[in-house]
């Protein structure tokens, strides 16, 4: 019975909001294949939407998030305008200056693709998304 209750109670606190890839972006280039990626993944809370970029490269990967009303990121998406500004683990304000911190902004163009950019960690990353 013990080990019931502990398994219930483990179950309860885990947490439980899915998550959904919304865009899959690449670092377009001219020497073939595409060397950075990004994934744009919202996990649906109940009252917000977590939205976290993952980026992978040759030099390894991070991740960059932020928090949105929920429903927003679809809005955005469905008007064919999203843009945010992304948080890193280290995120804060010093001396009134923010740091740790970055911008996410793209549109849709007319075949549907996304086109857009991310500025974070001191490099620009021009970007080409296709929405999930």
């Amino acid at each position: 019975m013990k080990k019931l209750v502990m398994v219930a109670a483990l179950m309860v606190s885990t947490s439980a909001f899915a998550e959904t890839t919304v865009l899959s972006c690449v670092v377009p280039n001219d020497a073939g294949a595409p060397a950075v990626s990004l994934e744009m993944v919202v996990g649906d809370d109940v009252s917000i939407d977590f939205v976290t970029l993952n980026v992978t490269s040759k030099a390894g990967g991070f991740t960059v998030f932020n928090q949105m009303d929920k429903g927003s990121v679809a809005e955005m998406l469905k008007v064919g305008e999203i843009g945010m500004l992304v948080l890193g683990e280290n995120f804060g304000q010093v001396d009134g200056v923010i740091k740790d911190a970055g911008i996410f902004q793209a549109a849709k163009r007319p075949d549907g693709m996304f086109e857009g950019v991310m500025i974070v960690k001191g490099d620009v990353y021009p970007l080409l998304c296709e929405a999930k």
